[in-house]
């Protein structure tokens, strides 16, 4: 028995993972446009790979477009919020797919999660302008191809009202109310519990990590260039 023509040697290639639920990709397909997309950012690329990887990548946003706009809009308190934080997720998702590695065996899908590409307070978080449509009336409006009503300022007046009452006089207060104000100082009394149990140095790595105790924010990095120890040290 000749055993050097029955043992093939065969290299094992990593299977790409499948496109999440609520892209319409099939397998195949999914796994064709990943590999032309991360081939063509490979050095040894032709001008024609590199185009056919930009022409795959389009096409891989495309199809999660779906996934994007629910992911970033999941929180979203309005429709022009809606728009401006998908707008700025697919902006994002383009970004950090370029950094995609299959190879490492992520999902796509989870990969962009992971780098908060899609999720929707990271993508967007400045205050906008309360819309006068909500979702469903800015379904029906685009339905019956009307404008959507939506105030440049909080000092707009609201349209057809007589009392002259302005956007801003309908806007939630941003002023924390009397059951956010209970929450939070039982959070800092359950605090300050939790760290009267450390030693000092503990205390004040926390405190300054978190901004505890008036302390202002600091990275694990620069607690550890402070103090001369690594980051795992500290």
């Amino acid at each position: 028995m000749d055993t050097n023509a029955s043992i093939q040697t065969k290299p094992t290639v990593r299977a790409v993972a499948p496109a999440p639920y609520g892209v319409k990709l099939a397998p195949a397909e999914h796994t064709r446009l990943i590999v032309k997309m991360v081939a063509g950012r490979s050095p040894e690329a032709t001008r024609d790979e590199r185009l056919s990887a930009l022409s795959a990548r389009n096409a891989v946003i495309v199809a999660y477009m779906p996934l994007i706009e629910r992911e970033s809009t999941r929180t979203s308190p309005n429709a022009q919020a809606s728009e401006d934080r998908s707008a700025e997720a697919y902006l994002r998702c383009l970004e950090a797919i370029g950094t995609y590695d299959p190879a490492l065996g992520v999902p796509l899908g989870t990969y962009l999660r992971r780098s908060h590409a899609m999720h929707g307070e990271a993508v967007a978080r400045a205050g906008m302008p309360q819309d006068l449509a909500g979702r469903d009336q800015r379904r029906d409006l685009n339905r019956r191809g009307l404008p959507i009503p939506r105030p440049t300022s909080l000092n707009a007046a609201i349209a057809g009202r007589a009392d002259s009452l302005l956007l801003q006089d309908l806007a939630p207060s941003t002023e924390p109310g009397p059951e956010e104000l209970a929450v939070a100082a039982d959070m800092k009394k359950q605090i300050l519990v939790g760290l009267s149990r450390l030693t000092r140095d503990q205390r004040t790595i926390l405190g300054e990590h978190f901004g505890l105790d008036g302390y202002p924010m600091s990275t694990m990095r620069e607690l550890a260039l402070a103090r001369g120890l690594t980051v795992g040290g500290v």
